[in-house]
């Protein structure tokens, strides 16, 4: 009990010194690297390749994806258990503690186009990101990190993209929300850019959150989507989007023509409007009421029922 207070004071540099040793004459060495064979068999250059730090869910799932779309990458883990599994799955993949620039090297981090730091040691990660950003200035670097106090500093030492976890799950959560409320995809998707562009200081920062949240209700109150049900009768049947010229006068964009339960989506100006038809419109609060008139107007039952309610409200006011 009495070593214990220096056995902790002097673990972190016995661990640094052991992973050093067994990085250069245990498994490490493995790293030693072939460059990798093609398909034939043939020995072929690592280079413009994705250097995949940590194989747990993140780093597996990235690795199978780049497999699939035939994306040269090696992968690299403390965990032999995980070294395996890789292997067993067909990739590149090594044992060592990426927190030593000598492996990077055998990585040919030098040579690679991307770097994607994928393990949950916040240590390890900073010393990754460091490290590989002095190896390759011009290298792509993406890491993902649990802890928020973490996302500054990477960025500062050099990480391209900084993905925190639990961010993603709120934009996640957001975007789901979004959607079940109809809101356009293409709106959805420019609220996650702007969330992920800033750092994901929208969800961070309470100044920043009040403001990009105003710009976001903003956003969706001048970017709306409404429907318009064509019935028989209607003048708008017969007529092509051209003649009926909806962006012109105003504003809206007819963005789809669903017929039968069958979608036309970007239905160019030569596309004939026909009885039964719903029109997909996109636009602000005013321009979508202003073709909702417009719209109204050719259609007689809409236009007798809102002629109706007026001479029953100029009856009733009379009344009065």
């Amino acid at each position: 009990m009495a070593l214990t207070p220096f056995i902790f004071q002097w673990s972190s540099t016995v661990a640094s010194s052991a992973g050093r040793y067994f990085a250069r004459g245990g498994k490490g060495a493995e790293l030693d690297a072939d460059n990798g064979k093609d398909e034939d068999g043939e020995k072929k250059e690592t280079k413009n390749h994705v250097v995949i730090i940590g194989y747990g869910v993140n780093g597996r799932h990235l690795a199978q994806v780049l497999k699939s779309t035939s994306i040269q990458h090696v992968i690299l883990d403390i965990n032999m258990v995980k070294i395996r599994r890789a292997k067993a799955e067909g990739h590149r993949a090594f044992y060592g503690d990426a927190s030593h620039p000598e492996l990077l090297r055998k990585m040919h981090i030098d040579k690679a186009k991307m770097l994607v730091v994928a393990i949950s040691d916040p240590i390890t990660t900073r010393r990754v990101v460091e490290s590989s950003r002095r190896l390759n200035p011009s290298l792509s670097i993406i890491v993902r990190t649990r802890y928020l106090h973490e996302v500054e500093d990477l960025y500062k030492l050099g990480a391209n993209q900084v993905i925190p976890e639990e961010f993603e799950t709120s934009v996640e959560i957001f975007a789901r929300v979004l959607k079940d409320y109809r809101i356009p995809k293409n709106i959805i998707q420019t609220q996650i850019d702007i969330v992920r562009q800033e750092g994901y200081a929208m969800l961070r920062t309470p100044s920043v959150d009040t403001e990009r949240l105003a710009s976001l209700t903003s956003v969706l109150e001048e970017s709306l989507m409404e429907t318009f049900y064509v019935e028989a009768g209607c003048a708008v049947a017969g007529r092509t989007l051209a003649e009926l010229d909806l962006r012109h006068q105003t504003g809206t964009s007819v963005i789809a023509v669903v017929r039968k339960g069958s979608a036309t989506t970007n239905p160019p100006a030569s596309h004939q409007i026909a009885p039964g038809d719903i029109l997909v419109m996109i636009g602000s609060h005013a321009q979508l009421n202003a073709a909702g008139d417009l719209l109204s107007e050719a259609c007689p039952s809409i236009a007798k029922e809102a002629a109706l309610g007026g001479s029953l409200m100029e009856e009733r006011d009379g009344q009065e």
